[in-house]
C-alpha cells in the first residue's frame, strides 16, 4: 500500500476537527509515550501536534533533538547539486528555471553528465543531489533512465530532487540507484 493510499483513507476535514479536540491530559499521554521510548500511534500525533501541545513545544524539540541525535549521530551530510537541466514549463515566480525567464536552456547528455561527475569526484564529493527543472516532455522519466545509472558511477550516495511522478516511477528511480527523493510540490 503507498502513502496516498493511505492518506486516502482518512478525511481532512475529520482529521482536523479531531486534532482540535485534542486535550491537554492526550498532550501529556503522548509526551510520557515518547520520553518512554514508546511507540506513539495517530492520536499521540494529534494531540502533539494540537494547540493544546503548545505550552509543550520546547520539550517536544528537546525531545526530537534526543532522538534526531539517538538516530543519526553527531553527523553532517554534505552533498553538491548536479544540474542536469535547467529546463523548465512552470512559471513559478520565485525560482530562477522557470519558462518565462529568458536564457539558455540546457539539458546535459551523457557525456556532459559524466564530465561533470568527474569534476566533482575530484573535489572529493561523493554525495550528489541530482537536480532538474520540471519538463516531464523533454527530461522526464525517459531521461533519468538515461542520466542516473551514469551519476551513479560516481555517487556512493544519490539524492533527487525531482518533479511530481507517478508511484511507479519514484519506484523505477530506487531501481536505478536513487537514495532519496525531494519533491517540491508548490501551494501558492
Amino acid at each position: 500500500m503507498s502513502f496516498f493510499d493511505e492518506i486516502g483513507r482518512y478525511k481532512l476535514s475529520d482529521l482536523s476537527a479531531e486534532v482540535l479536540a485534542k486535550t491537554e491530559r492526550e498532550v501529556d499521554v503522548a509526551l510520557a509515550k515518547s520520553r518512554n521510548d514508546e511507540q506513539l500511534d495517530l492520536g499521540d500525533f494529534m494531540a502533539l501536534i494540537s494547540p493544546k501541545a503548545a505550552p509543550y513545544i520546547s520539550e517536544m524539540a528537546e525531545l526530537a533533538r534526543k532522538y534526531t541525535r539517538r538516530r543519526f549521530g553527531n553527523t553532517v551530510n554534505m552533498y553538491v547539486p548536479l544540474y542536469l537541466t535547467n529546463s523548465c514549463s512552470n512559471q513559478c515566480r520565485y525560482c530562477g528555471f522557470a519558462i518565462n525567464n529568458k536564457f539558455k536552456r540546457r539539458i546535459l547528455n551523457a557525456e556532459e553528465t559524466r564530465l561533470e561527475c568527474e569534476a566533482i569526484r575530484k573535489m572529493g564529493y561523493e554525495n550528489i543531489l541530482i537536480v532538474s527543472g520540471e519538463n516531464a516532455q523533454r527530461c522526464g522519466i525517459d531521461y533519468f533512465r538515461e542520466m542516473v545509472p551514469v551519476v551513479g558511477e560516481y555517487a556512493s550516495y544519490m539524492m533527487m530532487e525531482v518533479q511530481p511522478l507517478d508511484t511507479h516511477e519514484y519506484a523505477e528511480l530506487k531501481q536505478l540507484g536513487v537514495d532519496a527523493v525531494m519533491v517540491y510540490q508548490e501551494t501558492y
